[in-house]
């Protein structure tokens, strides 16, 4: 990757990273940081689990929600989760 490029992929784990744990610190279930931030529980869990591109809409919802700002919410961590696939299984 040429050094101008930015790379989203690790973006999204971060953001991934940061909102799970933010949503751990509060003990909030995933559903009570979805009521929070005024986001639907499965657009939440897409995003927690680094299978969304966020919108600037859901970025700025999620910094409100955990009074933080949205680029604390894309800073690098080092408890960045592997992505995971959200959904049901594919059929064999």
């Amino acid at each position: 990757m040429p050094s101008g490029d930015i790379d989203f992929e690790a973006m999204k784990r971060n953001l991934a990273a940061n909102v799970a744990r933010l949503r751990a610190r509060r003990r909030w279930s995933q559903q009570q940081a979805a009521d929070a931030a005024e986001l639907d529980l499965k657009h939440l869990q897409k995003v927690e689990y680094g299978a969304l591109n966020p919108s600037l809409r859901t970025l700025v919802r999620l910094a409100q929600a955990f009074d933080t700002t949205v680029g604390k919410l894309l800073a690098p961590t080092s408890a960045v989760p592997p992505m995971r696939r959200v959904g049901r299984p594919a059929k064999t």
